[in-house]
């Protein structure tokens, strides 16, 4: 074989390897690319794939923030002194801030506390509530486990029971944690490894005087809502159906584990979009609306999607939450807040939605709800809570979502006086207490701000 052949050999050789390595190269990074099917046709998607454009760069442009403790936030924050309250005045940023302030404390305290003694009587409850210290309460009630897992990353020798509002004290040299057990309703109180001198000497800055109604003449049977000295002035309000952009859906399908170079994609007449990747699908309205479907597969699953023997309950809360964050660039003003669980079908307790494709009979099925938060104030929509998250087995089956972009006017809305409302919503709840809140609600598309009773 002459010289000049093997050159020509070796020349050829290394051009089919070259091209080898440039097949493998593109191969590789097209399985790990943003590019989405529906581009695949285009000469747009050719010159990303070749590197000449960089493909969807608004798509990786959202960051979720998926930490535990931001599923614990409070729907109230007292701050107590010397037997005087201060809180937010309908204020959410004051109140995630004073929170955010002291979710070190409160996880320490709750991975510390031992088991809680008997029942405590009311009045030792509204004595503790008087104490230096401070109050939170949730929208809906959390299994107190949870909370601590959340906000201490451990396990706690705490009973597991549904807690909605709770208390660390001041008594003696250390703090105290007390609750309410809302499977009773009966105050419970247990010791802590914190020292009493963790909470601070100062109110947090903006917050302004206020009183319990067990405190307040008059106002006894709305025991803890609160009453502050200047007259409430919520803000005048408006929404609309907020509209879905790449970058959010690209966000919102990670956080769905759907991988935006594998899913195949259909957009119907109507313009909403479908992804599909399995047996599961996501669609998107173009408008305001998303939906979520997998078959459920009967088994428990961990945080990490693996089989496990046992739920763990406060995951699914925390699975919704994540996929609402990457929701929040929309919504304006508002804020997609946790509502309630629906307890579990395993335990006879009525759901409002089971998989009727569920291939284990009886498997723990729970819905998880959301509603928005404006101004610091709950919004009821008149189509229910905007955000549906139905679980069976640890695993989301089903996901009903509207997403509404709120605003704010400094316009104020006049509102019947405190002691008016008071009289009004006790005599819709004749036996027992209730809670005197400011709320918006909408109706026919418009939204408006007054009292509610609950």
């Amino acid at each position: 074989m002459s010289r000049r052949v093997r050159e020509h050999l070796k020349t050829a050789l290394i051009a089919v390897l070259m091209l080898s390595l440039l097949t493998l190269t593109f191969a590789i990074w097209l399985l790990d690319s943003p590019v989405t099917r529906e581009d695949t046709g285009g000469l747009a998607w050719l010159a990303a794939a070749l590197g000449l454009v960089s493909p969807q760069p608004e798509s990786i442009s959202i960051v979720v923030d998926n930490t535990y403790q931001e599923a614990a936030l409070p729907a109230v924050f007292v701050w107590t002194r010397h037997g005087r309250h201060w809180s937010a005045p309908r204020d959410a940023a004051l109140r995630d801030s004073a929170y955010h302030n002291m979710k070190d404390t409160l996880g320490a305290a709750l991975g510390s506390a031992g088991q809680p003694a008997a029942p405590q009587a009311a009045e030792a409850w509204c004595v503790a509530l008087s104490a230096d210290g401070i109050y939170l309460e949730f929208t809906a009630p959390l299994p107190l486990p949870a909370l601590s897992l959340w906000l201490a990353a451990e396990e706690a020798s705490l009973p597991d029971v549904p807690v909605r509002r709770l208390a660390l004290v001041a008594q003696g040299l250390v703090l105290s944690l007390w609750f309410i057990d809302e499977n009773d309703g009966m105050p419970y109180s247990c010791q802590t490894a914190m020292p009493a001198q963790t909470i601070a000497d100062d109110p947090p800055r903006g917050f302004a005087p206020c009183r319990f109604g067990f405190e307040t003449e008059g106002y006894q049977r709305a025991a803890y809502s609160l009453f502050f000295d200047e007259e409430p002035q919520p803000r005048a309000a408006v929404y609309t159906p907020a509209t879905l952009t790449p970058p959010v859906v690209a966000a919102f399908l990670s956080q769905l584990d759907i991988n935006p170079s594998t899913y195949a994609c259909i957009t119907q007449e109507d313009g909403s979009t479908t992804y599909f990747s399995g047996m599961r699908y996501c669609q998107f309205a173009r408008r305001e609306r998303i939906r979520y479907v997998a078959p459920p597969d009967g088994q428990e699953r961990d945080s990490d999607g693996a089989p496990v023997a046992a739920p763990q309950r406060f995951m699914e809360i925390e699975t919704a939450r994540a996929l609402l964050a990457a929701l929040s660039p929309l919504v304006g003003e508002g804020r997609l807040g946790f509502f309630a669980v629906v307890a579990d079908v395993a335990d006879d307790v009525v759901a409002d939605v089971v998989a009727e494709d569920a291939e284990t009979p009886g498997a723990a099925a729970m819905t998880v709800t959301f509603i928005y938060e404006l101004d610091g104030l709950p919004v009821f929509l008149s189509e229910g809570p905007p955000a549906v998250f139905t679980f069976q087995g640890g695993q989301l089956i089903e996901a009903d979502i509207r997403i509404l972009a709120f605003s704010v006017h400094e316009e104020y809305t006049p509102l019947i006086p405190e002691a008016t409302a008071y009289l009004l919503f006790g005599g819709q709840h004749p036996s027992g207490d209730f809670d005197l809140r400011l709320v918006y609600t909408e109706e026919e598309g418009r939204l408006t701000v007054g009292w509610g009773g609950m």
